[in-house]
This record gives C-alpha cells, sequence and structure tokens, in this order.
C-alpha cells in the first residue's frame, strides 16, 4: 500500500526479472502461494520445489490446462494422448463419477457396456485384491468361458452355454446342496445323454434311470440270474430282471423268458391282485412262483374269462398263487399246444384255484347250479408230442375249489400225480376217461389212451361226484383217500343224511380204481369188498361165489381166534378138516361131550398112539408093551419115584446096538465126575479135570466160542475154529491153530507154534521161555513170510533186546497187523505186548515163531454161548434144532439173562487246561504211555506221557505241541497203528489232514503230508476213527448228525479213500461228536453234547454202520466231545469243553457201557411167537403182533409207559412227543405241529383251543408270547379277546367295543397319539395310519426338543413346516400382543409400531435368494421392499455414537457431520460420495492466482 499503485510499463519491467526468482506469500512466509523459478524456468504453486516446469503442490480444481506437447504432474506423465505414471499405478477419483468414452489398457479394453481383450488369445482376469470379492450386481451372461482361481458366488439366475455342443466342467468339489426350484420338474441327465456314474448317499427321485446303481456293496443293476420280477407297481417297459425294477404284468415276464436258451428262468410275482391276459403260456423251462400263495393272485381280464389261465409245457413249475374270477370252458391249467416233456413232467405245486358261477345268490354264493364256473386242470395227452417221455403232470398241495363243474379231467393217455390235494363243490372231483385222440408213445408204436392216477393223502369234499372213471384205459390208485360228504353238491351243513356214498366212487366201460378211503364218519374201506365202520365197529367183507372159487384163503379173526377157509380146507384154531380127516395143526385133539360120554359107532382103527389123560394100571410079574421090536413106548406124565434097578452095577440103559437118543437129566453122577447146570466138575478133592480124546481123536468145542474162566492146559494140537475167550492162564503145550477170533486178559504159555486165521488180540502178558534175543525170527502173514533178526550179532543179545523183535515187528508194516510191546527188564520174565491181526483174505493166517518154534501172541477175553451138535436136554429145558421147549406141563418158558451187572464207573482226573482250555478230542499209543489232546483254543496236537499205561493216577507229564495250521480248530487226533501217520480233523474247515511222524507217537517229527476234502458232505466234523486194519474211516458230522464211512483202498492212506455210506444218528443224540470203535468192530462209541455222555451201538456186521443199534448210554457231563477206550476195553477216557479235563472210567465188561444191572434176552434176528408172550422188560427196534398186546409196563431206552403215564427214564430230560414223517402228534380235537398247537388243522367247524385253569395261568418264558395277528376284517368280537392288527400295526383288545393298545385311537385306527420306541417320540397321527406309519401322515410329534408338529391350524391362521400363514384370501396375517407386552423373535421384539432387538446384540433381517418381502420377482437375490409415500428412519448419532465396531454395509445418518453414511468394513464413508469443499474466499484466491499464472 506504501508503494501505491505501479503502472502498467513498470510493472511489465519489473516482471522481467533478469535472473531474479520471484515469490508470492500467502499468510505463511514458508510456504508461498507461488513461486517463479527464473533460473530453471519453473513454477512452483503452494511449494518451493519442483521436478516439472509447472510443478503443483496439492490438489487442482476445476482447471483446464492447455498443453501443446506434455507434462507432469505428480506421479502422471500428459504426453499426446497419453497418461503414464512416472511411479506406481494411477488413481482416478471423483466425488461422483468418472464417465470415459472408452478405456483400454495394453490388455483389456472398455467400450460402451463391452469389456475385451485386445491382444489374440488373451485372457481378462478379474483379480479382488487380498480377501475382496468380485460382485456383479445384476445379471451376467458370458458367451465364452469363465475361469476363476477362487470363489464365483451367483445370487440370481445362471445360464451356462448357449447350445448343446457347450461342455460345463466342474474340476472343483461342490460343498453345498443342488436343489432345483420345482419339485419334480428337471431331470438330471436325459434318454441319450446319461451321466456315467453318480456316487451319492441318498437318492431321492421320482425315476432313477441308470445302467448301475449300487448302494455299498449291493449292485442293484445286476441281474440275480435268470430270474424275472413281476410287481405291482412294475412297469413292462422295464428290463424286469432286477427285483427293484419290476415288470408289471406275468403277460410280459413269460414272453421275456427263455428257458431253452437261458437255462432254468423264475418268475418271482410280488404279492398282489393281477388282472391278466390268458392264457398265459408258460415256456419249457421256466419256473412262476408267487411270494405269497394267499396273496398273489392271478385272475383274468374281463374279455378274457373264459380262456384258460396257465397253458404249461415241459419242465416247468407254478407254485405259490392263486387262480380266480375266471369261467368255464377254461381250465386253470392245461398242457400248452404241441408240448414234449423231456426231462420231467409239468409241477403244480401250493396253488389254490377258486371259482363261482356267473349268477350266485343267498342260497347259493358259489353259483354251483350255474354249472359255468371256472375248472381246475384238463390234462389231455393230445396236447403232447410224440417224443416226450410221458404225457404227465403232477399236482401238490392245490387246493381247486370250481363250484358244479370239474376239478381235474384226464384223457388221452395220461399219468397224473395228485398229493395231499383237494377238491371242493366239483361235480366231479377227479374225472378220467379214454378219450378219442389218445398219446402216440415216444417210439411211435402205441396209441394210448385213458389216464392213470396216483393220489395220495388227498380229499374229495362235497360237490357230486367223487372219482369218475370212464374205458378200460382208466386206471386210478386213491391211497388214504377221504371222501367227505360227496353228493350234498353245494350244501355245507354237514348233514350225513344227504351224502350218497355210492357216488364216491365211480366206475363204467372196464375203468379201474383200486382205492382206499375214510369217508365223512371215519368209515375205512379198500375197494368195494372191505368195510370197516368206525361207528359199530362191524368189519364187512363182500365176496360172490365166483370170487370165493378164485381166493387162496379167508381168514376171519374174532376176539384173537382166527379160522382159515379156503377151497381145500376148513382149518379152525388148531384142527384141520380135510376132505375125510380130522387132524391137528399143533398139540393133541381133545374129544369132549356135554355128557361125558364119546361113542365110536364103528370099528375104530387107530394106527398111531394113543394117550390117556386118567389112571392106567397094569398088573402081573411080566408086562411086556408092544409085539415087535419097532414098537416103542411113551411117558408123557411125570414119574413120581425113582427108577432104580434092584443090583447095582449090572444092568445098562440101552446096548452097544440099541442107544437111547437122549437122556434128559438135571445131573449126572459118573465115578469121580459130576455133570450138572452147564458145569462138569471132578468129584475128587484138588484133582485134575481132564478131557481125553480116544487115539488120534481130538477133543472139540464145533461151532461155538470157547470161556475159560480157570486155569486150562491143553496138550497136543489145538484147533479152534471159533472165538475163544479166557481170564485164566492158557499153557499151549503143543501146536496150536486158531482159525476164529481170539483173546485174552489173562496170561498166555506157549510151547508150540500158536496160529491165528482171524482177528488175533492180546492185552495180557506173553510167557516166552524159548525167546532168544540172537535168534531171527520168521511172521507169516496174508500167505507172505517176513523175517527179522538180531542188530548186535551174537552175543549182544541185550543190545539188539529191541530192534531184534519187537520194534522189528512194527517196522515191518504187515497189512492187518497191529503190535505193541513194552520191553521188559533184561533176563526175561512176563512180556506186556499187544499184537491184533485181522485177515486182508478168507483163509489168511497169522503164524510167527522164532528158530525155536517159541511164539509171542495171546488170545481175547470175552464170554460166547456153547452150541452143541444134535439136541440138548437140561431138566425142564430141551433144545433140539430151532426150539427152546419146556418139559414141566402147562408151565412157562422162562427166558432170563444172567445177572452180570454192568458198571461204568468214573475214576481219576486229569486237567489239561494249562495246554488246551476248549479239548476237543483224545487219543493214546498202543500202551498208554502216552496221551495226545487237541482241542480249540491252542489249534495244536499236545503230547504227555503217563508213567504208567493208561492210569491217571501215574505220574502225567507234558511233553510238547505241534501246531497244526492246515486244520484250526481241531477237534479230533488219531494214529496209524506204528504211531507213524497222524490224522487231524476239524471244524475249522472239517477235512481230514494227514501228518508222517519220522518216529512213531512223537509229534515233536510230524510233518504234514496231505488232506481230504469231506467238508462237501458235512461241513463240522468232530469225531475221527480207522478201522484196525486202516481200511475203513469214519467222520462225526455235527451239521447233519451222521457218520460218514469211508473205504481206503491203501490202508491209512487218505488219498484214496471213496465214501461208502452214512449213519443218521439224530434220534439219539443231534450233537454228535467224538467217535471210538471197539477192535473188533461189533461195537461202536459215540459221545454227544445233547444227552451229555456216550451211546454204545452194537453192530451185526464188523465196521458196518448199516448194522448199527443203539443198546446203551452212560451220562459222563461236562460237554463230552472226545473219546478212547484202552485195547483191553476196561478204561474208557472222555474230556470235555466245559470242564478241560480228562475223566477216566472203569468198564466192568470190557467195551460195555450198556446200563448196570441184570442184563437183556437178545433176539438178534426176527422172533414169531405164536402164544402168549410176557416180558418184564423189553428192549427192541420194532415189535409187530397180530394179537393183542399188553403189560404192566413197557419201556424203551428212555421211555417208561405205566398205568396211565408215560414218562422219560433219561435223568432232567423233556419227555418228546414225535409223529413219525410229516405226521403230528394229536390228543383228541387238539394237535401238536412242530412247535404250534392247534385244534383245527384247517378245518373251522372244530372247536376254539381252550386253555383253563382255577389258578393264575403263568407263562415262564425270557423270550416272548407271539398273538393271534390279522387284519381289522378278520377281528372277532369275543370280550377279553387280544390280538395283533396287522394293518395298523397295533395290538388291540376287545370289551364292548374294538380297542388298541400302545396309545390313543380312533375306531378304526386311522387316527392315533402313539408312542415310537425307537426314537423315544410322541406321533400325533391324524386319518391315514393304516401299515406303516407315513411320515406324510403324522402331523406331529413330542421329542426331547419340544414338540414338533407337522400342521397346526388355529382358526384362520395354519402353521405348515416353516410357514404361518393365513387362511383367509387376500386378508393380512396379523400378529398382535397382549396389553403391554411384545412380540418376541428370539433377540427381536416387536411392540407397538417398534421393533427392537431384545439383547445387546444386533437385529439381523436375513433374506433367501430369490424370495422378496412383499412377493417381489425371483432370482434377482436377497433384497427388501419398503412401500409408502413418506420415508424411512435410519439410526443417528454422533460419529462417537458409532460404537465399537461396525459391520459391513451397516448404514446410519451423521448429525454431527450431517451426512449418510455407510461402514465399508475398514472405515465409515458418505453414502453419497465425497463431499469435501472450500469457502468462498479460499476459492476467489484460487482463481485469482491462476488468472496470474495461466492468463
Amino acid at each position: 500500500m506504501a508503494v501505491g499503485r505501479i503502472s502498467g510499463p513498470l510493472l511489465q519491467n519489473n516482471l522481467t526479472r533478469n535472473g531474479i526468482d520471484l515469490t508470492f506469500a500467502d499468510t505463511n512466509p514458508n510456504s508461498p502461494l507461488l513461486k517463479l523459478d527464473v533460473t530453471n524456468n519453473k513454477v512452483m504453486v503452494a511449494g518451493t520445489t519442483s521436478t516439472a516446469d509447472l510443478h503443483i503442490h496439492g490438489t487442482i480444481n476445476g482447471v483446464v490446462l492447455g498443453i501443446t506437447s506434455s507434462f507432469d504432474t505428480g506421479d502422471l506423465d500428459f504426453s499426446g494422448n497419453t497418461i503414464s505414471a512416472l511411479t506406481g499405478p494411477i488413481n482416478l477419483t471423483a466425488p461422483e463419477a468418472i464417465v470415459l468414452s472408452g478405456l483400454g489398457t495394453d490388455n483389456i479394453t472398455i467400450d460402451d457396456n463391452t469389456i475385451f481383450a485386445p491382444n489374440t488369445n488373451s485372457n481378462i482376469d478379474l483379480l479382488p485384491n487380498g480377501t475382496g470379492t468380485v460382485e456383479v450386481f445384476n445379471g451376467l451372461e458370458v458367451f465364452g468361458n469363465l475361469h476363476s482361481n477362487s470363489n464365483i458366488t451367483a445370487n440370481g439366475n445362471i445360464t451356462i452355454g448357449n447350445d448343446n455342443n457347450d461342455n460345463l466342467v466342474l474340476n472343483a468339489e461342490i460343498t453345498n446342496d443342488l436343489i432345483p426350484d420345482q419339485n419334480n420338474t428337471f431331470d438330471i441327465g436325459s434318454d441319450n445323454k446319461k451321466w456315467d456314474s453318480i456316487n451319492v448317499e441318498t437318492i431321492e427321485a421320482s425315476n432313477v434311470f441308470a445302467q448301475g446303481v449300487r448302494v455299498g456293496t449291493t449292485r442293484f443293476h445286476v441281474p440275480q440270474g435268470n430270474i424275472f420280477y413281476v410287481a405291482k407297481g412294475g412297469n413292462d417297459s422295464a428290463i424286469g430282471d432286477n427285483m427293484y425294477d419290476p415288470l408289471l404284468t406275468v403277460k410280459q415276464a413269460l414272453a421275456r423268458a427263455d428257458g431253452s436258451t437261458q437255462g432254468p428262468v423264475t418268475i418271482y410275482i410280488y404279492p398282489g391282485e393281477y388282472e391278466e391276459i390268458f392264457p398265459l403260456e408258460i415256456p419249457t423251462n421256466v419256473t412262476v412262483a408267487g411270494l405269497d400263495m394267499r396273496n398273489t393272485i392271478i385272475k383274468p381280464t374281463s374279455a378274457t374269462n373264459t380262456n384258460n389261465c396257465f397253458l404249461v409245457n415241459g419242465e416247468t413249475t407254478v407254485q405259490n398263487i392263486t387262480i380266480k374270477d375266471f369261467y368255464s370252458p377254461g381250465h386253470a391249467f392245461s398242457f400248452a399246444s404241441n408240448t414234449t416233456v423231456t426231462t420231467r413232467s409239468p409241477y403244480i405245486k401250493n396253488v389254490t384255484v377258486i371259482t363261482k358261477g356267473s349268477v350266485v345268490s343267498a342260497s347259493d354264493p358259489r353259483g354251483f347250479d350255474q354249472g359255468d364256473a371256472g375248472k381246475g386242470a384238463l390234462v389231455d395227452g393230445a396236447n403232447v408230442t410224440s417224443t416226450s417221455e410221458e404225457a404227465s403232470m403232477l399236482f401238490h398241495s392245490v387246493t381247486f375249489i370250481t363250484p358244479g363243474v370239474d376239478a381235474l379231467t384226464m384223457t388221452n393217455g395220461v399219468r397224473v400225480e395228485w398229493l395231499n390235494s383237494f377238491t371242493y363243490f366239483a361235480n366231479r372231483g377227479l374225472y378220467a376217461t379214454n378219450g378219442s385222440t389218445g398219446h402216440l408213445s415216444s417210439d411211435g408204436s402205441t396209441t394210448i389212451f385213458g389216464a392213470e392216477l396216483r393220489a395220495i393223502g388227498s380229499a374229495n369234499v362235497y360237490g357230486n361226484f367223487g372219482a369218475v372213471g370212464d374205458g378200460s384205459g382208466v386206471l386210478m390208485y386213491l391211497i388214504q383217500h377221504n371222501m367227505a360228504y360227496i353228493g350234498t353238491g353245494k350244501n355245507v351243513t354237514n348233514d350225513s343224511s344227504l351224502v350218497i356214498q355210492s357216488q364216491e366212487i365211480n366206475k363204467t366201460n372196464s375203468a379201474n380204481i383200486y382205492f382206499q378211503t375214510v369217508d365223512h364218519r371215519g368209515n375205512f374201506r379198500v375197494g368195494d369188498q372191505f368195510l370197516v365202520n368206525q361207528d359199530t365197529g362191524e368189519t364187512t367183507i363182500t365176496i360172490t361165489e365166483g370170487q370165493v372159487d378164485s381166493l387162496n384163503g379167508l381168514n376171519v379173526t374174532t376176539n384173537n381166534s382166527t379160522t382159515i377157509i379156503n377151497g381145500e380146507e376148513i382149518i379152525v384154531g388148531e384142527l384141520l378138516l380135510k376132505e375125510n380127516t380130522i387132524s391137528s395143526t399143533a398139540g393133541r385133539i381133545d374129544l369132549n361131550s356135554a355128557s361125558g360120554q364119546i361113542n365110536l359107532l364103528d370099528n375104530t382103527n387107530v394106527t398111531g398112539n394113543v394117550s390117556m389123560t386118567g389112571n392106567f394100571t397094569i398088573g402081573g410079574s411080566a408086562i411086556g408093551f408092544g409085539n415087535e421090536p419097532g414098537d416103542t413106548i411113551n411117558f408123557n406124565t411125570p414119574f413120581s419115584q425113582n427108577l432104580v434097578p434092584d443090583v447095582s452095577g449090572l444092568f445098562t440103559l440101552g446096548s452097544s446096538t440099541n442107544t437111547w437118543s437122549k437122556a434128559f437129566l438135571s445131573e449126572i453122577q459118573a465115578d469121580d465126575i459130576q455133570i450138572k447146570d452147564n458145569f462138569i466138575t471132578t468129584t475128587e478133592s484138588n484133582s485134575d479135570l481132564e478131557l481125553r480124546a480116544n487115539g488120534a481123536g481130538r477133543i472139540r468145542f464145533d461151532g461155538s466160542i470157547l470161556d475159560i474162566d480157570d486155569q486150562l492146559e491143553v496138550t497136543g494140537v489145538t484147533n479152534f475154529q471159533n472165538n475163544v475167550s479166557g481170564t485164566g492162564t492158557l499153557t499151549h503145550v503143543g501146536n496150536t491153530l486158531q482159525i476164529g477170533d481170539r483173546s485174552t486178559t489173562a496170561s498166555v504159555t506157549a510151547t508150540q507154534n500158536l496160529r491165528s486165521g482171524g482177528d488175533l488180540v492180546l492185552v495180557g502178558n506173553v510167557l516166552d521161555p524159548g525167546f532168544f534175543y540172537d535168534k531171527t525170527y520168521t511172521l507169516t502173514a496174508n500167505g507172505i513170510t517176513y523175517t527179522y533178526g538180531p542188530t548186535g550179532g551174537p552175543g549182544t543179545p541185550t543190545d539188539s533186546y529191541e530192534g531184534n523183535h519187537y520194534s522189528g515187528i512194527a517196522a515191518l508194516n504187515v497189512p492187518g497187523l497191529v503190535y505193541g510191546v513194552a520191553p521188559p527188564q533184561p533176563g526175561g520174565g512176563p512180556v506186556p505186548v499187544q499184537i491184533i491181526y485181522t485177515p486182508q483174505a478168507p483163509g489168511d493166517q497169522l503164524i510167527l515163531a522164532n528158530t525155536n518154534g517159541w511164539v509171542h501172541v495171546g488170545l481175547t477175553a470175552g464170554t460166547y454161548p456153547v452150541t452143541a451138535g444134535g439136541s440138548a436136554d437140561f431138566k425142564d429145558i430141551l433144545i433140539d434144532e430151532n426150539f427152546i421147549t419146556t418139559k414141566a406141563g402147562n408151565q412157562d418158558l422162562d427166558l432170563r439173562a444172567h445177572n452180570t451187572s454192568i458198571t461204568t464207573t468214573l475214576g481219576p482226573t486229569f486237567s489239561v487246561n494249562s495246554q488246551e482250555a476248549n479239548p476237543r478230542g483224545i487219543t493214546f499209543n498202543n500202551f498208554g504211555t502216552k496221551m495226545f489232546i487237541v482241542g480249540t483254543s491252542g489249534d495244536d496236537v499236545n503230547e504227555y506221557t503217563l508213567s504208567v499205561g493208561f492210569d491217571l493216577t501215574s505220574t502225567v507229564t507234558f511233553i510238547d505241541s505241534f501246531s497244526v495250521t492246515q486244520c484250526p480248530n481241531p477237534t479230533s487226533v488219531k494214529f496209524n497203528t506204528n504211531g507213524r501217520k497222524m490224522f487231524v480233523t476239524g471244524v475249522g474247515n472239517s477235512n481230514v489232514h494227514e501228518y508222517a511222524l519220522t518216529s512213531g507217537f512223537d509229534v515233536s517229527t510230524a510233518s504234514f503230508t496231505q488232506t481230504l476234502v469231506t467238508n462237501t458232505r458235512d461241513d463240522d466234523n468232530f469225531g475221527l476213527d480207522f478201522s484196525n486194519d486202516g481200511t475203513k474211516m469214519y467222520i462225526t458230522g455235527n451239521q447233519n448228525d451222521k457218520i460218514y464211512e469211508y473205504n481206503l483202498s491203501t490202508a491209512f492212506d487218505i488219498s484214496t479213500a471213496t465214501f461208502n455210506q452214512d449213519l443218521n444218528v439224530n434220534s439219539i443224540d443231534d450233537e454228535p461228536f467224538g467217535i471210538e470203535f471197539s477192535p473188533d468192530g461189533h461195537r461202536l462209541f459215540i459221545v454227544g453234547t445233547k444227552g451229555n455222555g456216550v451211546d454204545e451201538y452194537r453192530l451185526q456186521t464188523a465196521f458196518n454202520i448199516a448194522t448199527a443199534t443203539h443198546i446203551g448210554f452212560v451220562h459222563t457231563g461236562g460237554n463230552p466231545s472226545g473219546i478212547h477206550i484202552s485195547p483191553d476195553g476196561t478204561k474208557m477216557f472222555i474230556v470235555g469243553n466245559s470242564t478241560d479235563i480228562v475223566k477216566e472210567y472203569s468198564l466192568s465188561v470190557p467195551y460195555s457201557i450198556a446200563t448196570a444191572g441184570t442184563g437183556l434176552v437178545l433176539f438178534e434176528d426176527d422172533v414169531n411167537i405164536t402164544n402168549n408172550l410176557q416180558v418184564a422188560n423189553i428192549t427192541a427196534n420194532n415189535i409187530v403182533t397180530n394179537q393183542n398186546f399188553s403189560s404192566q409196563a413197557y419201556a424203551t431206552n428212555d421211555i417208561l409207559i405205566e398205568n396211565n403215564f408215560i414218562t422219560t427214564t433219561n435223568s432232567n430230560s423233556n419227555l418228546e412227543l414225535r409223529g413219525t414223517g410229516t405226521g403230528h402228534v394229536n390228543f383228541e380235537n387238539i394237535g401238536v405241529i412242530d412247535e404250534t398247537i392247534t385244534t383245527r388243522h384247517g378245518d373251522s367247524s372244530l372247536p376254539n383251543l381252550v386253555l383253563t385253569t382255577d389258578a393264575n395261568f403263568i407263562i415262564s418264558s425270557t423270550g416272548s408270547i407271539q398273538l393271534p395277528k390279522g387284519t381289522t376284517a378278520e377281528r372277532t368280537a369275543t370280550a377279553g379277546s387280544l390280538r395283533f392288527n396287522s394293518e395298523v400295526n397295533a395290538f388291540e383288545g376287545y370289551a364292548t367295543d374294538n380297542l388298541f393298545l400302545g396309545g390313543i385311537f380312533s375306531a378304526d385306527g386311522q387316527t392315533s397319539v402313539t408312542a415310537d420306541e425307537t426314537a423315544n417320540n410322541i406321533l400325533f397321527t391324524v386319518n391315514g395310519a393304516i401299515g406303516a406309519l407315513d411320515s406324510t401322515k403324522i402331523v406331529g410329534e413330542i421329542n426331547g426338543d419340544g414338540l414338533n408338529i407337522h400342521r397346526l391350524d388355529v382358526d384362520d391362521i395354519y402353521f405348515d413346516s416353516s410357514t404361518i400363514r393365513t387362511s383367509v384370501s387376500n386378508s393380512d396375517l396379523e400378529l398382535r400382543r397382549d396389553g403391554t407386552g411384545k412380540a418376541l423373535f428370539d433377540d427381536i421384539k416387536i411392540k407397538t409400531n417398534t421393533i427392537l432387538n431384545d439383547s445387546n446384540g444386533k437385529a439381523s433381517f436375513a433374506g433367501t435368494s430369490g424370495i422378496s418381502g412383499t412377493g417381489g420377482p425371483t432370482g434377482l437375490g436377497s433384497w427388501y421392499k419398503f412401500t409408502g409415500g413418506t420415508g424411512i428412519v435410519v439410526p443417528n448419532g454422533t460419529d462417537s455414537n458409532r460404537g465399537s465396531l461396525g459391520q459391513t454395509a451397516e448404514i446410519r445418518w451423521n448429525t454431527q457431520q450431517s451426512i449418510l453414511e455407510v461402514y465399508d468394513g475398514s472405515q465409515w464413508i458418505s453414502a453419497a460420495g465425497d463431499t469435501a469443499g472450500v469457502d468462498e474466499a479460499f476459492m476467489t484466491q484460487e482463481a485469482q492466482l491462476f488468472a496470474l499464472v495461466l492468463g
């Protein structure tokens, strides 16, 4: 101001600075507003430094720059049409918007609404920063590929591809549900473009079309063989070979089934009622099977209801179906045209045919009188080709209900099997006729007419006729057939007066019907001639005169007396009238007169004997009988005094030429010999009893078994033709030849050769006085001589003792010879040995000798009967030929067994638990000095030693074990005779495994050699044994309860085994385990856990199990599974898995455990008893008698029948009553069938089964009781009844009305409140609870989470799923509070016109994609619309009211800054963009400055 104004020229001069800078300062001198750098030709605005010609520090607003070439500002360079960043990026910001006509980079161009890449084949990448996202706020349409390395989220519609050639590739995993927006509208895949594989947890769809579907390991697309399925929900366009994709009709299934090429084909029909187009032809080799006979129903269409139902070909089967509602002339079954039967006939099984006439009424509910009901079966041979083996058909368990028409018709050369089948209301139940066409035989030589029928166990009920045959070619066999109310037609009152018995069997034109029938009264008929009336007991035989001539005889029996009449003679009792002779067939003829006098009116010539029962006295000093030497005198009355000669030693009985044939004496006393009973005794004290032959004769016991109870010394050659047994010392001084079996338990001394041609068993001591260690020995067996001798040479007897003889014999491996010995001390003495020899062929012998002839063999103990030649008379008993007769007049013949008192006594035990916790099998070596145990816990063979053979009281020591890995869970072990082979079987694989032992009975030397597969017969092997010669092997099978016998062509070589036969022991013990044979093969012992003991069998033929008979049992307990018996039969060893111990038993009789006490009178073969038989106790397989059989008590092995009681004698065991075969146990009107007690047997006329008691009725069981079940229609209105309703799946009872149990039910069960025992919920069901509970019908439930109601209606409001709606059209849904209350939704409250949160949290309004708060358009993401003409109030406050944490997209009015602000996730920003501004003074100053600078 001091200078004043400067004139223009002065200012112009002054502005020419001549190298001096000019600065215009504002209020801050250190921050000039404008600086002109004259030296460097630079201009600086709001700053003192410059990096360009014009450098503006700060921001330029509203300035237009005109630049001719380029300029830089900040980090930007403007050159031509290019803006470049000197450093860093270029940022374009604007308070409102930056508007460009186009924008391009090196690789991106934005033109109008298009973003594209200008470079060929380059991508466009949208890359957000950090965790940011690329968001498109409106529709996105992509015509090329879309690729993202991160997530893509779309809230609206998505369209991928514009034609079917575009591809969608998803390389990532989908982590959420794929849900269509409309139900049952869209498909995945199409008919011609299918997905290859879909792997999902659950598929819910109306239709799933796939080549393959697999759930878990189940492949639903894989056909289950040659099988087709038909179901009510099926579709005939389906393949039908899978149960999940069935066909709809049987017709379609039959069209697809081809048994000729596909092999046997089965069509399964699920339960349901099928309306089919008749007829249904079944191709060859096809089976049609319903899955429920009563509920699988086949009926015709109305257009085909008079056609045949099934047309069968050869090798076809129909079973388990019901056929109904068709009419005549149709049949349920008939041959197809030109049927060929090759391997088997058509088979109809478990089929019911139910038809009725076309007109029914209350009096004729089945249309019987109409006569046009559908028929049962037509078996017509004219429809079968001549190449067939037979024109035949088989029916089993079928029921034909064919009112007023024929049930089964047979004609033209057919054969029919009719088994357990029934007809009801038929005109003719079984009708056979010759026919006119016939059936040509397979060789073309014969045309066969008529029919052959075999009916077994069947019935004809009601109707007109039973069995009708017409023509000579008709042959019927009716076996056990029931004719019930034949002739009554449609009447079902069971009125016997309406029955026409003559119509049961009707034969015309030479037809043959052989029948055995029972009618409705139980009357029994055999043919036309024999009738038993069950009411009167009268038996009627109808015989014509001509028939008598052709009879061999007629037997008439009354009160146990039989009269026989034939053309030649009459036999009344024992009296025979023939021609002019009266004779007796047995005994004498007694002539008795009522007057006591018999007159012979003519000369009587007696040529035979005269017997008188009165007194007969002869006087005189000389009495002679007979007139010539040939006459005889018989004294049939017993002598009442002694017969004594008057001079001792003078008279003889008989002479050298005339000897007495027989002498019947109770005792013979001859000098020093007494013969009494069955004993021959010397009466001289302490003297020997000597039996001497005359001259070169021999003492013979022909055909007998010699039983020696005391010492026997034989001098000379002794030949034994049969078995020999003894308990004393047997000394042989001479040679001995043994042909039969021999055994002994005593010592044996032999000084000459002892030979055997039968089984030779020695278990006692052999006195061997002539044995030398240094000698060479020979053994001859089966015609082959074996030589063995010293190994140490002469002079070394003790060194070669064992190898010289005992081991030497064992090493020979002689077929049929088992030899074992425990070496004695050197110096001689008794040698304990065991020899068992079995001949290999007839005539084989065993000869064992050394060079001096000394032998080492013995005999087997036993007791056998003695048989003498001719007859034997013992006091009152006469044995003559094959008769045993008592001589005492009118006395009984009493057969008694000797009181042997057989006992089986438990002795010591030994625990094997340390080595085997579950022992199953046991065996020993030959001398009992080694014991072997197998079991299922260790899978090995355990070896023990015993200091004393077969004695568990001696020292028992565990030695070693051998693992049998080839046989897991072993249950039995056996060795061959020399212990060099071991055999093991078990339940692991149920085969037999063979092992070789280099040292006999030493398992440490065992090695596996081979396996025999046996599990094809039984998959549960337990026991194993061999015959002594090793040519037979036996296995116990627990699966089928059988003993399996194998033949071995080479002894003890299982590779040569072939199966021979088996024995079923189920009736004795259905849990058989261990098995053991006696050495002679006549005794078999089986242990079983069902009876918990040992069963003994007798074999009539050695080692032939087909001849086995059960004879005894002994209880052992402990779940016995293994058994071994010592060679002498006096020790039995048992192991069981429940006690883990070995039990030793002593047997009082070798190889016999039959119950203790008296012995038995045994009849090995059939016994014919013609007189009375009284038996105290009976043990028999079968008892057959034509007379009455009476006994005070009758007992079998385990059953006692005495008085009116039937009792089991087996301690603590059940009494079981079983029927034979398919029979049942019946008690009057009560029958027992398997586990069922019934009164009806299919007959509804029988009474109910009533269980009554005066006390409580208690059912004690840990299981459950099964009540009657049925549909609602099958209810009975009986007070107190309780049943299970199968429709509602609930229990119900009846008082005065039906009441359901287990919940609250409506009367029909449709509406209920029940408890779900699985989920522990209470279920509310309304109108639809029939069958299984349906989730669509359960309207609510109460569970642990509260009350869950699928839909709840309250006045005009209903709650359904997650929706609350008003049911009044176009009305509002109002939520109103009561009083000052609030509407509370979790933390949200509605009060008056205010919505607020109930906690310190934030109130959130979450939307769902495509759902509008006011019903706006779908597919536009989540949005909310507020309508009205005023406005919406948002939260407001100062900066301090914002809160510590903002939420992204949070909006409010800032009263401090007077702006609407939004939180962008990191800071609050203006909702309207940048609002920064300047005041008027600053703007004026800036304008003046630019005017100065830029002009």
